[in-house]
């Protein structure tokens, strides 16, 4: 056997590690489907994330974050982050020397002075210190730097907290070249869909397409729109007319929609934001909404295999206050280490408590911390644990032997 070169990674991986290489052989595919291959594997990885609070931070209560100028977009995007608790495990292992538990060695983040990784590993040694103290931080640099290095933003402009959430997951993507990093952002955050387009005539299925993105945008138009409404619209939407070869004619279409691999935490945006002619040109304009999101959001009817239960509950919600997304205030209310009994609105550096119907509530009306109304812009997700039947017990039992 040939000498393994100096510096290389030893032939001996663990369960972890052979649970994210989609290299690694795998059986046969069976002749029917409980799951998509790629749900499966992330269903394998995502056991070995913890799901728990930070250890002796149980106690620890939500604080807020010193607005240097114009950053409260910032500011609501790593609130967001900082109630995530899968999240806050798997960011500290970024740049670790090793994780004992699961074998796994951490390779260097690409770019150390602006890297996505290490400043919200940072931030989150910070905001869940064991001192316990409920004081504001200071304002981290480093997302300025990040932000403004990205050439997407200014210094000390407001701007879109939604624009600024997406780009700290596309940092904390590349945050590292390693592979096993990789498949577990993706477990942690991509939504896996596949969509058909059909004929409304003869109903022949046809352009399957697979898509992969950091959440769901829903589409909100007008004050008459439900939760349900926009909800449908992303999964099933009209189009055309288009040419059905079928049918050879020009004729309706209709797409849809179909999730093939969930994430672990899923991000929807409540797209309020649209384009209008004005004066020849167009102009981002603003649309008034009282969507009432659910707290528990069962989405396995929604599923490309749907044997299996698909559950999410609230985690966080960043609304606005303005007409447009570069101006106006963004605050985030989320639930803390306690649960119902720990949910807070934050505003930059204040913060008040909430109850659940107050997190809730649509629009959003904090007391002391912000006044005025605020319209739901950015909800966060965490998938849960759903007891299974019996069939599905054996149904699940079924797929483990598989893997």
């Amino acid at each position: 056997m040939a000498p393994r070169p100096r510096g290389s990674a030893p032939t001996r991986s663990s369960a972890r590690i052979r649970a994210a290489n989609p290299q690694a052989p795998r059986p046969a595919a069976p002749v029917f489907r409980l799951k998509s291959d790629l749900q499966t594997q992330r269903d394998v990885i995502n056991k070995r994330i913890s799901k728990l609070w930070l250890p002796g931070r149980a106690q620890r209560r939500s604080r807020g974050i010193h607005n240097p100028g114009n950053y409260c977009y910032m500011n609501s995007a790593l609130q967001a982050f900082m109630h995530l608790p899968s999240f806050l495990n798997w960011i500290l292992t970024h740049r670790s020397a090793g994780n004992k538990k699961a074998e796994v060695f951490r390779r260097n983040c690409n770019n150390p002075l602006d890297c996505g990784g290490c400043a919200l590993k940072s931030l989150v040694l910070r905001y869940w210190s064991e001192d316990g103290s409920p004081r504001a931080l200071s304002f981290p640099r480093t997302f300025e730097a990040i932000a403004v290095n990205s050439g997407l933003f200014e210094q000390y402009q407001q701007d879109d907290s939604f624009d600024f959430y997406e780009l700290m997951l596309s940092r904390l993507e590349t945050a590292t070249n390693d592979q096993v990093w990789r498949n577990e952002f993706n477990t942690l955050f991509s939504i896996d869909t596949s969509t058909n387009v059909i004929c409304d005539i003869c109903h022949q299925e046809r352009f399957q397409t697979t898509h992969r993105e950091q959440g769901m945008i829903l589409l909100v138009h007008n004050l008459e729109l439900t939760w349900d409404d926009i909800l449908d619209t992303y999964f099933q939407d009209a189009i055309g007319p288009l040419k059905c070869p079928t049918c050879d004619g020009q004729t309706s279409q209709v797409t849809r929609t179909k999730i093939v691999a969930a994430p672990q935490i899923l991000k929807i945006k409540l797209n309020m934001f649209v384009m209008v002619p004005e004066s020849g040109s167009y102009e981002m304009v603003k649309q008034q909404h009282r969507i009432q999101y659910p707290d528990v959001l069962d989405l396995q009817a929604r599923q490309l295999h749907d044997h299996f239960p698909l559950r999410y509950r609230l985690s966080s919600v960043i609304s606005h206050e303005g007409s447009g997304t570069g101006s106006g205030h963004y605050i985030a209310s989320a639930r803390g280490p306690l649960d119902d009994r720990d949910i807070r609105c934050i505003s930059d550096a204040g913060t008040e408590p909430f109850t659940l119907a107050q997190l809730l509530q649509s629009p959003q009306q904090p007391r002391f911390v912000s006044r005025g109304a605020k319209e739901a812009y950015i909800l966060t997700y965490i998938r849960q644990d759903v007891p299974l039947t019996r069939k599905q017990r054996e149904a699940q039992a079924l797929v483990s032997e598989m893997v």
